[in-house]
């Protein structure tokens, strides 16, 4: 009945505390935009090029346009 996230963040990407603070990240922009969805989604999201921890608003962004695009897949295959 509500939206699962599922992660998984690769080796490539750094080290475990910057893998860490993606996921957390993640996480956090996950339960800001699950709201967004109209229906139950499960999202799985792979991190695998090194970068950064960016800013909690860009994972939220980027997050919310993935609900955006994937919104009207669901629509049309109920």
């Amino acid at each position: 009945g509500c939206s699962r996230l599922g992660m998984a963040v690769s080796r490539r990407v750094g080290n475990a505390v910057q893998r860490n603070r993606i996921k957390r990240l993640i996480r956090a922009a996950f339960r800001s935009a699950r709201h967004q969805c109209h229906e139950a989604t499960d999202v799985v999201v792979v991190v695998v090029n090194p970068h950064e921890p960016g800013q909690l608003s860009d994972y939220a962004q980027w997050l919310a346009a993935a609900f955006q695009s994937a919104a009207p897949r669901t629509e049309r295959n109920p």
